[in-house]
């Protein structure tokens, strides 16, 4: 998305991880993606700006995988994504879903934060899941 997303929360306890892009001055919605069940991940604490969701390929799909220690009977249940950035290199994020959330700008400026009132955009999944 042509917008930067910072990192906005972790939960270890339900490996929650939240990357949101507040609203522009009028833009209607900010933007947050969900990734739940996060196993592992390496993540730039700047923004990304563009954020870029990739699917990683075979090689670093490998080697999260076995960084996470996710044993092999698990693996087809998990999502490999890479975060690509021109200045910092690629994050990754090893988890079993992610979905992209557009949530209304209230009336005071400030963003709606629960997902309650969020419209889905986008649902990633393994393949074949």
């Amino acid at each position: 998305m042509e917008r930067p997303f910072r990192l906005w929360h972790f939960g270890v306890g339900h490996g929650r991880l939240i990357l949101h892009s507040y609203a522009r001055t009028g833009e209607p919605e900010s933007y947050s993606v969900l990734f739940g069940g996060v196993q592992a991940m390496q993540l730039h604490a700047m923004a990304y700006d563009p954020l870029i969701i990739e699917p990683a390929d075979d090689e670093k799909r490998a080697e999260m995988l076995a960084f996470a220690a996710v044993p092999d009977r698990h693996h087809h249940r998990m999502l490999s994504l890479t975060l690509p950035h021109h200045r910092t290199g690629a994050g990754w994020i090893l988890c079993f879903f992610a979905t992209v959330f557009a949530r209304p700008h209230d009336r005071n400026g400030t963003d709606a934060r629960a997902f309650d009132d969020a419209r889905c955009v986008q649902v990633m999944k393994p393949p074949g899941r």
